[in-house]
């Protein structure tokens, strides 16, 4: 990895615990936090719609479809991790919704035939991981219990897990389609995909909002005067552009994947340090096994 891919991942990795940093750190936290962010992110990103080279009439209704459920997973993983937010620490919420669709995607993937199955050392680090994520939540070592991790107040981190591996098997779909018809270098092409994604992602949220509550619209107001929402979505966006720039200066993704898992401990970090939040033994445990299982699938 040159010197040029390690600064712009790490930045990536900063910039990425941020975002959810300061969705923790909110006092108030509610959905409209979050379509505020994602709203922000859209329209910073629509000057690549009009430079991409791309006909969108040239994409088929799977393509769309694509799109759709995508931006439906999102709001899932959204509304998971506002709630997981507003009950856990992000010293346990941020590793473990990363962690999370690390072993559901391999099963989703193989049960509807999208992928192929997992190299042994995949395997053996996604056992790792699975294990890691059992260990993160329990109070003691000693506590051990394998339930727990289905348990009323882990419930929002698995939602926000299931939306995460929902919204990333679509997207990989998608966008291998808008790759293949696009004349415009890669970073472009993924820029207009992402502003299409974003504003459907804050119209779902939104729907949600006013189903789910009466006072959606007063949220919002509020959280346009919120400057934390703001930054949340140029952090968000920005964090996932320096990962596709990096992808120019690495011989090998894998190997971008990989230090990309140092935003785990980070977020365990600044949990502990910033938020004041207990750190456990098996917190401490979890998070070590996590990355390192997760360093396993991606060599």
């Amino acid at each position: 990895m040159s010197s040029t891919a390690f600064v712009l991942i790490l930045l990536s990795v900063v910039l990425h615990v941020g975002w959810n940093f300061l969705c923790k750190a909110n006092k108030h936290p509610t959905l409209a936090f979050y379509f505020v962010a994602n709203l922000l992110a859209a329209i910073l990103l629509i000057p690549f719609l009009f430079v991409a080279k791309l006909t969108w009439s040239q994409l088929n209704w799977r393509f769309w479809l694509a799109v759709f459920f995508s931006d439906f997973f999102e709001a899932i993983y959204s509304i998971g991790l506002f709630k997981a937010y507003s009950k856990n620490d992000i010293s346990l919420v941020y590793p473990m919704a990363r962690a999370l669709p690390v072993l559901m995607i391999p099963v989703v993937t193989l049960t509807f035939g999208l992928g192929s199955m997992p190299n042994a050392t995949a395997l053996v680090g996604i056992a790792i991981v699975a294990v890691g994520c059992i260990i993160m939540p329990q109070s003691k070592i000693s506590d051990l219990n394998w339930r727990m991790l289905f348990s009323a107040a882990m419930l929002p981190i698995l939602t926000a897990a299931i939306g995460t591996t929902g919204y990333t098997i679509m997207d990989n779909i998608a966008t291998a389609k808008a790759l293949d018809i696009s004349a415009s270098p890669r970073i472009v092409t993924l820029g207009a995909y992402l502003c299409i994604i974003q504003f459907g992602i804050a119209l779902f949220i939104l729907i949600y909002m006013l189903v789910a509550s009466k006072e959606g619209w007063q949220d919002i107001r509020e959280n346009l005067r919120t400057p934390g929402a703001y930054l949340c979505g140029i952090f968000s966006f920005s964090a996932y552009f320096l990962v596709l720039g990096a992808m120019g200066f690495v011989t090998n993704v894998s190997y971008l994947q990989a230090f990309r898992q140092m935003s785990l401990p980070l977020g365990v970090f600044a949990g502990v340090w910033l938020l004041k939040e207990r750190l456990t033994t098996p917190k401490i445990i979890g998070t070590i096994m996590v990355v390192i299982g997760l360093i396993l699938t991606v060599i």
